[in-house]
């Protein structure tokens, strides 16, 4: 059985750690007590990144999947039209992933009053 840590053992232990500035505006605002709140913007920037990430590297494997495709083709119709619908695929892949990490950026700046605040979140340690 995992043991339950009471918080004010914990707190003598690792200290008390204070919200990145916004936060504890938007704690306030909704009700929520205590600092442990912020990990899901952790969660949600870590899951941006990969998700990220492997969008980029699955849209430049298409444009190169694409281009051999284009070489092997021997210049059949068919093989052209393949490798137009894979590009334009590839270029809408693109653009939805940067009007993703816009719209995060956005939303962040409205909420937060920094563009990087769910991307980047940083939190001071103990003080």
């Amino acid at each position: 059985m995992s043991k339950i840590i009471p918080t004010q053992n914990l707190e003598k232990s690792v200290g008390v750690i204070a919200p990145p500035p916004g936060v504890d505006k938007q704690i306030a605002a909704a009700g929520m007590t205590g600092s442990n709140n912020i990990a899901i913007f952790y969660f949600i920037s870590n899951l941006l990144k990969i998700g990220l990430a492997l969008m980029g590297i699955w849209v430049l494997f298409n444009f190169v999947l694409a281009g051999y495709s284009y070489i092997t083709g021997g210049g059949e119709s068919k093989a052209a039209e393949e490798v137009k619908t894979k590009l334009t695929m590839s270029f809408i892949g693109l653009v939805l992933i940067v009007a993703a990490y816009t719209i995060v950026a956005v939303l962040s700046l409205v909420l937060f009053g920094d563009a990087g605040f769910i991307l980047n979140p940083q939190i001071e340690g103990p003080k």
